[in-house]
């Protein structure tokens, strides 16, 4: 496996281990919960563990209860490793052990391993193998490049405050000594100035110009730091330093620098869908799918001077690539919709073309058809399943949805009665699962059809006469059979 392959590996494991522990939190805590989630959602930490469990026990694949069985002890023992690391080395997680979390997360882990092991990890690795040779490597580059640069930076900027703090608490705990006071080094200089010079300590007050000019200096640098910062006023006490307290760091200076400053968002605490749950998603997924749909219609009429059927499933004006599109980037980008514009549309440009590439090919491996394809338009990536400019639109339409839309969309679906809108989701969920379905079922026997495959039962003989080459050429007049 090369290295660019672990990079893609171990993100797709990051993300599968995010999503297992919220789902342990929420069931533990009974209500929908999002945590791990700085700069995506991602858990670095509990990636790594997935990641060494596949690689460690990829001998043991051919036999998925054996497997299962020695992933979640291998999860297991690593989770109760990190939390006695925790709880003795970084002084975290005073609580004691959560077992029973731990043993959740180890079980639905181990079941998410099965799923990247014999399923989502070939796929993604079929993907990336359809991928040109330069682009692989100039994305692996640009991966590994970000990551040595802001490993380094950040590892240069904080040692050198660690030092410099150093320095200065030692001065301090000196001035203390020879019972000089002052609150500031500033006052002690005055203070120096004023002794007779039988009373004053070689090259004290030289030190302490010195201090004062460093002190200044590390400040405008500290600042972006404040558990640095503190210890510039505690004369006797050493600055410690920990992974933990370096990673609060580290997110105390990313907050100043991608996050603007917010007010938070009011939502109705007894509706049927508050904060970002279930029914919520499932609203938003059911009116991005209906926008989706009048969107493409009006771009086509716009664009070629006809009204033409954009419609993703056979009933119903509906888009669902749009509606999931909406769906992962409320997740995505909920927890990150107070930072910094251009930081949401380079995350939305990742993610809305990743999924669109994602989209196209579960489509031709399922289905074998293909709905678009930008290989004759400028910058195609993924071989043509996205292109720069595409990715650009989802960027901008990623920003927009979660500053403008996604707000206003919140307080509309909470305004909903309660009894009403949890009766009319459970409407929705059996309408899209019959019709997701159906429109799945016709596009298998369409496929089947084109390879000489026969009707086996009554229902593919339904669909065959009901579905037609004919009638789903008008519902997807721009799908292609490969």
């Amino acid at each position: 496996m090369q290295f660019y392959e672990i990079i893609v590996v171990y993100t797709i494991c990051s993300f599968a281990a995010w999503v297992a522990g919220n789902i342990c939190e929420s069931v533990n805590a009974r209500a929908l919960r999002f945590n791990n989630f700085l700069m995506g959602p991602f858990s670095p930490f509990d990636g790594f563990i997935y990641l060494f469990a596949l690689l460690i026990l990829h001998d043991f694949g051919h036999n998925p209860a054996v497997f299962f069985v020695l992933t979640a002890a291998f999860i297991f023992l690593s989770k109760l490793a990190l939390s006695y690391v925790d709880r003795y080395l970084f002084q975290r997680g005073g609580t004691g052990v959560r077992w029973a979390l731990i043993i959740m997360f180890a079980l639905i882990s181990a079941l998410f391993c099965l799923a990247l092991y014999y399923f989502i990890l070939p796929l993604a690795m079929a993907l990336i193998y359809k991928m040109p040779e330069n682009t692989r490597r100039v994305a692996s580059l640009f991966i590994n490049a970000f990551f040595i640069g802001v490993c380094v930076s950040g590892l240069f900027v904080y040692s050198t405050l660690r030092h410099g703090l150093n320095y200065l608490s030692s001065l301090r705990k000196e001035l203390c000594d020879a019972v000089i006071g002052g609150d500031t080094l500033l006052e002690s200089m005055n203070i120096l100035k004023s002794l007779p010079e039988g009373n004053k300590k070689p090259d004290l007050e030289a030190r302490v110009a010195r201090g004062i000019k460093y002190e200044q200096d590390i400040l405008r640098t500290a600042g972006r730091f404040p558990r640095l910062s503190q210890y510039l006023y505690m004369p006797s006490q050493s600055v410690k330093v920990t992974l933990a307290g370096m990673a609060e760091d580290a997110k105390l200076v990313l907050r100043n620098v991608l996050y603007v400053s917010f007010r938070e968002d009011e939502e109705n605490n007894d509706s049927f869908a508050y904060g970002l749950n279930f029914y919520k998603l499932l609203w938003i997924f059911f009116i991005a799918c209906i926008l989706g749909y009048m969107i493409e219609s009006v771009f086509c009429l716009v664009k070629n001077g006809y009204v033409e059927s954009r419609q993703g499933l056979i009933y119903g004006p509906f888009s669902q690539i749009y509606g999931f599109g909406a769906v992962l980037l409320s997740l995505t980008l909920y927890k990150i919709r107070h930072m910094r514009a251009i930081w949401i549309f380079i995350i939305s440009c990742m993610i809305g073309g990743l999924f669109e590439a994602a989209c196209s090919y579960i489509q031709e491996t399922a289905f074998g058809t293909v709905s678009w394809d930008y290989t004759q338009r400028s910058f195609p990536l993924f071989g043509g399943r996205t292109n720069l400019s595409y990715m650009f639109f989802w960027g901008f339409l990623g920003t927009f949805f979660i500053k403008e839309i996604y707000p206003r969309l919140s307080k509309l679906v909470e305004r909903i009665p309660n009894r009403i809108g949890i009766t009319f989701s459970y409407v929705m969920i059996i309408f899209f699962v019959f019709d997701m379905f159906i429109s799945a079922a016709a596009l298998d026997r369409q496929r089947a059809r084109h390879s000489g495959i026969p009707p086996s039962n009554a229902f593919a003989q339904f669909v065959d006469s009901h579905y037609t080459d004919e009638y789903l050429k008008t519902v997807y007049p721009n799908m292609v059979m490969k």
